[in-house]
């Protein structure tokens, strides 16, 4: 900011003419341009009557509501027990139906949704639809499947002469078998422990008294 005087620029604003009909705003307040620090004519100092503002203000609110409203379209119309759809959340409508139009407010209607509630809605949160809305709904819960499906392999079938060449597999004995699980079972992990970003775990070292 230029840190100028902000009076003074207000004042230089009521002194700037909106158009020939209207004037500045000072003209319209006190029929006249006040002093300010721009040279001025001393003829623009004597006090003249601004005949016209309510016409030209309306001419040009009319002008601005023309391009306002060029793309806008009528608002749709609810009657009594009509079935639509509210606004919940972003992308999220539930039914409804409309229950009243209450007087003095003529964008708003009373509805009752699927679960009972009594809630006034804007047009701009409602919206028409054809599908049935049933009021006592069953929710089927979500099965989460924790485990995938298994497949059972079916063997193919092989000629006699393939299993006659197939070599015979000693199957190892119970106790070799079970040698082997108890050695893996008690052979200690070596490998130190790590988080799941990829930190080691250190053991606490506690003081033992």
């Amino acid at each position: 900011m230029d840190k100028s005087d902000v009076q003074l620029a207000l004042l230089n604003w009521r002194n700037t003419p909106r158009n020939d009909i209207l004037g500045s705003p000072n003209q319209r307040l006190y029929s006249r341009i006040t002093r300010s620090p721009l040279p001025i004519n001393d003829n623009n100092l004597k006090p003249k009557i601004i005949t016209g503002v309510t016409t030209e203000l309306k001419r040009l609110r009319e002008v601005q509501a023309k391009y306002g409203n060029r793309h806008t379209k009528k608002p749709d119309s609810f009657e009594i027990n009509e079935k639509v759809r509210h606004k919940v959340a972003h992308r999220q409508w539930e039914g409804a139906r409309v229950l009243e139009r209450p007087e003095g407010l003529p964008r708003s209607v009373i509805i009752q949704t699927d679960q009972g509630q009594i809630l006034r809605r804007n047009f701009s949160h409602l919206h028409k639809t054809q599908a049935d809305i049933t009021r006592n709904r069953v929710v089927v819960p979500d099965i989460k499947y924790t485990e995938e499906p298994t497949t059972q392999q079916v063997p193919s079938p092989q000629s006699p002469a393939a299993l006659e060449s197939q070599p015979t597999s000693t199957s190892s004995s119970p106790s070799s078998s079970n040698h082997m699980l108890e050695s893996t079972l008690t052979q200690p992990s070596t490998a130190p422990r790590s988080s799941r970003y990829g930190r080691i775990i250190k053991p606490v070292n506690r003081l033992d008294l």
